[in-house]
């Protein structure tokens, strides 16, 4: 969360730098330039705040230190209930006897409060940020919400004349799919809104012919040009900066430019009586009407601030500069405004503490590269290969415990740095990292030269004695942990060169060691274990050999049966044996998850192992799928173990689940893959709230008196931007589905079938054909339709695709397929 607040504090630092200077350079010459200039400036920038991610292409500016978070864990993507623990039993002891204290007068003491710290008040400053981010939205949706539901409760359809003026204008306009045109007595001006579903609304007023063409062109445009999604952009610029002023009068700017490049657009080539024709409408409106407070709708009337510009846009808005320059120039500000302010660019250092590691020391080292003039290819070879450069096998020029340099590239460049000749060599180097418990990393570092900029010093020469300086000549791409640089050598060096190469390189020298406190479940963990070197480590066992050796040590007694001393029959009561030893059969890793569990990856695990007894074998009688092999026994007569164990980051493990697998069933039951039966057990074992795979449908389900269907599950079957649940009992997927068609049937060839279709026609089309086929609306949100003819029962299920088109769910079933013969029968309807 602090990563994230601190991010968005450079790009509303930066941003607002921005703000400033577009609003003083508008006012000094915005006038010059259209409306359509203008609100494209400020839709780049409303755009760019809305977007909560810093980019990074140019170095900040001004730095701001990043204090290290708390150490922890990573949390995945999805919401999480913290997993319940089990309580610390600590066992009774003797009391130990004390010898007895003089009688004295207990004095007690009001203990003095702490302090409040500006470290304690600072914690909560990110979540008091988001919480406001997070109020500001979802009271403006609110609002919006009332707004248009409290339109559409009063709505109804424009008359003959004005839906033909409108289609008339939507025709030039080149809009073909035309929103929905309503006339409401709680709305108080023209408007437009819906992002998915457009409509737009006129006041119960009388319009003149040429009034209402006009204002119908206007919000027409709003439409065709996508403006209500450019409110949505403000909308949420506004809350991600809801506490940063100059943010709002940004998107208060985006929005009025908004409406007069609508005006421009709407009057684009009309001569100045057509002009003055729609400025009289406007006045006329807003003599009749007041604004829209909508947040996420467009307003015709402005307000009164935005009178004037609004009349002498349309009077005298021709002949104006498209400002295509200063459109391109604003681009790029608002690409490297988050870099004016902003935290230190990623770093090994900071990287490292916030995973737990400390840093004990840091500063340059001058090291020394060594290329083995053996490996290297020729110049001639270099220069004749494809795109002019060869991909080697890694040649180590550099090693350590924990940094190792390797040469990955060569090449001819046609890029050179400046201070390098052209037609010199270049060569790619990589800078991997192995972190352990503690070490030295080495890793780029920035030097500042004598003229006060940043760069990379290096040094190249070979062991001739022969030395060539390119302190220039050195280019680095990252920094951190995964460091990238090219070095460039000059060719007729290279083509001299009889030995092993050398390079000099400052590199910064990072010495590091892991803390004490790692957290397990967001809770401290006191009990680490520790491997042999002593390291601590954040699971129960250092790998699952460890665990399921650990889990067959604990076997030292076992129970089997035994035959009865006549021989006869097989002993009602166990006996207990002492086990000799244990033999691992099989331990195989079924399958992982990641992404879900916080801390690490989810593994599934499965283990077998059999027993040694100080019993004869011959005494031992397997039963109810017992085994025995050369006298070693599965007493316990399953199909083995499985496991749900969570991999930490450092490799170890801790066991979350251990169960007998029963007879021949496998862990995955209906699910098609381990991975689907991880997920599904973590969701229902933490109780997290997510959909499953696999549900059950037992307690939807109403089956026949005195019958039983048994478990009736579901499997989510996943399409293109869509999901649907299919029972997987007695239903299958057909095969003579059309295409973008997806089609089940009933297994008991009852006739009855399920059914997805994709569209990409209109919903107001399809409602047409629908209706024509006989089919009714179940309500009046026309999402369901229904139709019963001759013993068929139909339905349509109706989904907007955001994409464009929709879908439509269908499904069917007969009277005379839908007999008693079956329980599963039965309940078919019920399912559909």
């Amino acid at each position: 969360m602090n990563e994230f607040f601190l991010g968005m504090i450079e790009i509303t630092a930066g941003m607002s730098f921005l703000i400033f200077v577009m609003l003083l350079g508008l006012k000094l010459i915005g006038g010059k330039f259209t409306a359509k200039c203008r609100y494209i400036l400020w839709t780049l920038v409303m755009i760019r705040l809305a977007i909560p991610l810093s980019f990074g292409i140019l170095p900040a500016l001004i730095e701001v230190p990043v204090e290290p978070e708390p150490v922890q864990m990573q949390t995945p993507a999805v919401e999480y209930t913290p997993m319940p623990q089990n309580p610390v039993t600590i066992p009774p002891q003797e009391p130990v006897q004390m010898p007895s204290p003089p009688v004295q007068t207990p004095v007690f003491t009001e203990p003095e409060p702490e302090p409040i710290t500006w470290d304690d008040v600072k914690a909560y400053i990110p979540h008091a940020y988001l919480t406001g981010a997070a109020v500001f939205l979802l009271w403006n949706l609110l609002s919006y919400r009332v707004y248009t539901a409290k339109i559409l409760r009063t709505a109804k359809e424009a008359d003959t004349g004005t839906q033909q003026i409108y289609e008339a204008v939507c025709r030039k306009k080149g809009l073909s799919r035309l929103p929905v045109l309503l006339v409401s007595s709680d709305v108080n001006s023209p408007a437009a809104f819906g992002l998915l579903r457009r409509r737009i609304v006129l006041p119960e007023i009388d319009f003149t012919e040429n009034g209402l063409a006009g204002t119908l062109s206007h919000e027409v445009t709003h439409c065709r040009r996508g403006d209500l999604w450019i409110k949505a952009v403000c909308l949420l610029a506004r809350a991600f900066h809801w506490c940063n002023p100059l943010v709002h009068l940004a998107a208060f700017r985006c929005e009025m430019e908004m409406e007069l490049s609508c005006d421009e657009a709407v009057l684009a080539g009309c001569d100045e009586n057509t002009r003055a024709a729609y400025g009289e409408v406007m006045l006329d409106i807003i003599k009749r009407c007041r604004r829209n407070r909508g947040a996420l709708t467009t307003h015709f009337n402005p307000g009164k601030n935005a009178v004037k510009a609004r009349f002498t846009n349309i009077l005298y808005g021709s002949g104006k500069k498209r400002g295509l320059w200063l459109i391109a120039v604003c681009l790029v500000l608002c690409l490297i405004a988050g870099a004016i302010f902003g935290k230190p660019k990623l770093t090994l250092d900071n990287i490292q503490e916030q995973n737990g590691f400390t840093i004990l020391s840091q500063e340059t080292r001058e090291l020394t590269l060594t290329l083995p003039m053996e490996q290297l290819p020729a110049y001639d070879e270099i220069a004749s290969a494809e795109n002019a450069h060869l991909e080697l096998d890694a040649i180590p020029v550099f090693t350590t415990d924990t940094t190792e340099v390797f040469l990955h590239t060569t090449g001819v460049s046609g890029h050179s740095p400046e201070g390098v000749e052209k037609d010199v060599l270049y060569l790619g180097f990589d800078i991997r990292h192995t972190l352990t418990e503690s070490g030295t990393i080495y890793t780029g570092t920035r030097v500042m030269n004598e003229s006060g900029e940043h760069s990379y010093t290096s040094a190249f020469h070979v062991t001739q004695d022969t030395l060539q300086e390119y302190n220039r000549g050195i280019r680095w791409m990252g920094r951190g942990p995964s460091d990238q640089f090219h070095l460039y050598v000059d060719a007729a060096l290279y083509t001299a060169l009889q030995g092993d190469v050398e390079i000099g390189i400052t590199l910064n020298e990072i010495v590091y060691a892991r803390g004490n406190e790692v957290k397990i479940y967001g809770r401290e963990n006191s009990e680490s274990t520790a491997d042999d070197s002593g390291a601590e480590q954040t699971g129960e066992f250092p790998t699952m050999e460890a665990y399921v050796t650990d889990r067959m040590a604990q076997e030292t007694t076992a129970q089997y049966f035994a035959a009865e001393p006549d021989g006869t029959s097989i002993s009602s009561q166990q006996k207990t044996a002492n086990v000799t030893d244990t033999k691992l059969t099989v331990l195989e890793q079924k399958g992982e998850l990641a992404g879900l569990a916080p801390d690490g990856v989810l593994e599934c695990w499965r283990y077998k192992y059999l027993l040694k007894l100080d019993v004869p074998a011959e005494e031992v009688i397997p039963v109810g799928g017992q085994e025995v092999e050369d006298d070693w026994f599965d007493l316990e007569g399953q199909n083995g173990h499985t496991v749900v164990a969570l991999r930490h980051t450092d490799g170890t493990y801790t066991i979350l689940m251990d169960e007998m697998t029963g007879d021949g069933l496998d862990f995955t039951g209906y699910r098609n893959s381990c991975e689907e039966a991880i997920y599904d057990w973590y969701v229902k074992e933490y109780a997290l709230g997510l959909p499953l795979y696999v549900e059950e449908w037992g307690d939807l389900i109403v089956p026949p008196e005195g019958e039983r269907t048994g478990n009736t599950p579901v499997h989510r079957y996943d399409g293109d931007g869509w999901g649907i649940y299919i029972p997987v009992q007695a239903w299958y997927q057909s095969t003579d589905a059309m295409e973008n068609q997806w089609l089940w049937r009933s297994s008991y060839n009852t006739g009855s079938t399920l059914m997805v279709d994709e569209f990409s026609h209109s919903l107001e089309d399809e409602y047409v054909t629908a209706e024509k086929q006989g089919y009714t609306p179940a309500d009046s949100t026309k999402r369901v339709w229904k139709n019963h003819t001759d013993g068929l029962h139909s339905c349509y299920y109706y989904y907007e695709n955001p994409n464009g088109g929709f879908w439509r769910v269908t499904i069917e079933w007969t009277d005379e397929g839908v007999t008693n013969d079956h329980a599963n029968i039965v309940i078919e309807t019920q399912i559909l």
